[in-house]
């Protein structure tokens, strides 16, 4: 399975809704479509190395979209998927667990 193409399929059929935050109406969630860790200048980044390869603002608008809450934890599986067997493995599968920890968390 293309998990990656699944991944990018996902992220341009959010981008052409054109979705906004508002406080009534649907709840949408904000996603790196790169994910922060692979960018060199990352605030995130608590160890002070260059762990990321990618020149730039991880927070530019371009590399953000907005999801529904279903459509983000998919996102972050497919992240991982693609990303098993790279040095972004365990950064991707950290990531993921958030989604489990917090769900526990709010329960």
């Amino acid at each position: 399975m293309n998990y990656k193409h699944i991944y990018k399929s996902l992220i341009q059929s959010a981008k052409c809704k054109n979705r906004k935050k508002s406080k009534s109406g649907e709840y949408f969630e904000t996603h790196h479509i790169i994910p922060a860790f692979m960018f060199k200048i990352n605030p995130r980044n608590k160890s002070g190395r260059n762990l990321g390869h990618i020149d730039g603002d991880y927070d530019d608008t371009k590399n953000i979209v907005l999801l529904t809450a279903r459509e983000h934890f998919l996102a972050h599986v497919l992240l991982y998927k693609f990303l098993v067997g790279t040095r972004y493995e365990y950064s991707a599968g950290s990531s993921l667990m958030l989604f489990f920890n917090v769900a526990k968390n709010t329960h």
